[in-house]
């Protein structure tokens, strides 16, 4: 083989390794995983002052978390519900009756969650005060907010098509 050749390959190679190593350090740096610890904020919203505190909602708001050991619960048992009826949607040979019956169980597991969530958010309510309850539910509604990256929650008519959500 040439020397032309062995630095032509020796190029080529350098190319490579240097479009990996880009690759690695772009993606590292801008496009960190959206999901996070439970617990800790994800990384493009750390030490971000602008953003509501949990700490002071359990602060201000102490009323606000005292069934989530009931709730956290009730959320454990639809995913693991969620996960079996999926394990058994793979499985080979598809068994249908199998599948109806844990869909429903995943169902019944879900409708409980939702009806212990909103009847929790409804004591809640009746405890608050007007200014309490206006501040509570706009901190949930940014939360939710910034947690879909897109304002599902903001059904205002009114507001003009072109016209910036809030």
């Amino acid at each position: 083989m040439s020397k032309q050749w062995i630095v032509i390959l020796l190029l080529i190679s350098l190319a490579f390794n240097l479009a990996v190593l880009g690759i690695f350090l772009y993606t590292s740096i801008y496009h960190k995983p959206p999901f996070c610890p439970p617990g800790m904020r994800p990384p493009h919203e750390m030490g971000r002052p602008d953003l509501p505190d949990r700490d002071k909602d359990k602060d201000k708001f102490p009323f606000a978390f005292e069934n989530r050991e009931e709730i956290k619960a009730l959320r454990d048992t639809f995913m693991l519900k969620r996960r079996e009826f999926m394990q058994i949607m793979r499985n080979e040979p598809f068994n249908e009756k199998e599948a109806l019956a844990a869909m429903e169980t995943s169902l019944k597991a879900q409708e409980g969650l939702e009806k212990k969530l909103g009847t929790s958010l409804i004591e809640k309510r009746k405890k608050m005060s007007p200014e309490e309850a206006k501040e509570f539910f706009e901190r949930r509604k940014d939360r939710f907010r910034r947690r879909y990256r897109k304002d599902r929650f903001d059904h205002d008519k009114s507001r003009e098509p072109n016209q910036e959500r809030r």
